[in-house]
């Protein structure tokens, strides 16, 4: 084959009937009928012959350089399991290292509520102890003003209201 006159792309100078089952001829895919034809063909067509011999030298090029190995190998496999442990411990000490901030930040947030339930709590307990406060310091000053003989004075103040009425009109 010459590799200087050959280009990907190129018309490979087949028939245009026959190159599409070239490939198909080597990979034995084609029908048994389109089998014999294009081998009947390729007895009497040199440009089919040719452009299938550079389709074997092709496929068997590809084949050869692009051949996967069955192991990848002791080397390749601890590469990457160092690699994986790598990054393991990168992960682990990114991890650690947010740690006592978290544990802070949690220890905040617990004290933080915990102090405006304190602090609603005595509220409310002050609110209560300053309404009974003041209900017992009404009573206490009205007991203070008004003596047990409250009701006495009460009949007086009506009679001393009666007679400045009666002053008052003429």
């Amino acid at each position: 084959m010459n590799w200087r006159n050959w280009k990907l792309g190129a018309p490979s100078g087949a028939c245009a009937r026959n190159e599409a089952s070239l490939e198909d001829y080597l990979e034995g895919t084609l029908a048994p009928q389109a089998h014999w034809e294009l081998e009947a063909h390729l007895s009497s067509c040199g440009a089919c012959s040719e452009a299938l011999e550079h389709a074997r030298e092709g496929t068997s090029l590809v084949r050869r350089l692009f051949t996967p190995s069955a192991e990848p190998g002791e080397v390749f496999t601890g590469r990457v399991m160092a690699r994986v442990r790598d990054e393991k411990r990168k992960t682990e000490e990114q991890r650690l290292r947010w740690r006592p901030l978290e544990a802070f930040a949690t220890r905040l947030a617990v004290s933080s509520a915990l102090a405006v339930a304190l602090l609603l709590g005595a509220t409310a307990w002050r609110s209560n102890q300053a309404g009974a406060v003041s209900t017992s310091a009404q009573s206490f000053a009205v007991d203070r003003l008004l003596p047990d003989s409250a009701p006495e004075l009460a009949a007086g103040n009506d009679e001393l209201m009666g007679a400045i009425a009666e002053n008052h009109d003429k």
